[in-house]
């Protein structure tokens, strides 16, 4: 029943003691992995950039440092309106300065214009995508022609990894949509 409870809570953490747990795990074990994300994407220091399931805000604080020129911006997207605020008490300093902003809203409708973003990353969110070929079609809406983007899944690797996961949103699109959240028919598809 914890099991079931946890699993939930992965997908969309709420404000319960599960919620916590789930937040506490991730704060302890995905440090490396966001920092390794932000890192493959590239970033420039005039970037504008998105982080989709930015979780307790671990990638968007790594992240933030690349931004050195003031046009830089980093955007990071979440539904979850506990971790949300988890986030925002983490960054309060960054998103006071103007340098960052957190978007409480679903990958499947991003609240940015289209061709927006020089820089997209995300660490073990598509899995919980309610449809992936939609949500892929949004993220490629919202990049620029020419955009770089990462997405990782493993929970833990070594920093100097050289072995890094890139996808392009049209390389995604055209594997087909999957509207399972069962992982190893996800992993099948991709």
């Amino acid at each position: 029943m914890l099991l079931n409870k946890l699993t939930q809570q992965l997908g969309h953490p709420r404000h319960s003691f599960t919620g916590w747990l789930v937040k506490t795990v991730l704060e302890n074990i995905n440090e490396t992995l966001e920092g390794n994300a932000a890192k493959l994407v590239q970033i420039q220091p005039d970037n504008t950039v998105l982080e989709v399931g930015f979780g307790p805000g671990l990638g968007l604080q790594k992240a933030i440092h690349y931004l050195t020129e003031s046009k830089g911006i980093l955007y990071g997207l979440d539904y979850s309106e506990y971790i949300h605020n988890v986030a925002s008490k983490r960054l309060q300093e960054q998103i006071a300065s103007g340098k960052t902003k957190l978007l409480l809203g679903s990958v499947e409708k991003i609240p940015l214009p289209d061709s927006s973003v020089d820089r997209v990353f995300h660490c073990n969110c598509y899995y919980y995508w309610p449809d992936l070929k939609t949500c892929s079609a949004e993220l490629h809406r919202v990049m620029k022609p020419d955009c770089s983007s990462s997405h990782k899944e493993q929970l833990w690797e070594d920093e100097d990894d050289d072995n890094d996961d890139e996808w392009t949103p049209n390389a995604m699109l055209a594997e087909g949509s999957s509207t399972s959240n069962d992982d190893e028919e996800l992993q099948d598809e991709l």
